[in-house]
């Protein structure tokens, strides 16, 4: 396990050019050393959006949520932006 001041996370992104939309999940480690998964969403042309932060067990889990979540994303017309950040 890594510590919680090492700043490493997970980071995906996704968007769907069409109708404007935006949808990121990011894995943290948080003070504590357990993991939690940060999801956002909204528009680029509107104020309406949101976030859930939500506990999980382990990085791994963490990483089978974002899976879920990409392909879920992908069967909305959302694509897959690459992401530098860990």
């Amino acid at each position: 396990m890594s510590s919680p001041d090492s700043d490493e996370s997970v980071v995906q992104r996704w968007l769907n050019r069409q109708n404007q939309r935006y949808y990121s999940a990011q894995l943290v480690q948080d003070l504590f050393g357990d993991w939690t998964l940060v999801v956002c969403w909204g528009g680029s042309n509107s104020k309406r959006g949101g976030m859930r932060i939500t506990g999980v067990e382990s990085l791994e889990a963490g990483e089978r949520e974002i899976a879920k979540i990409g392909k879920r994303r992908l069967q909305h017309g959302y694509e897959t932006l690459v992401s530098a950040e860990r």
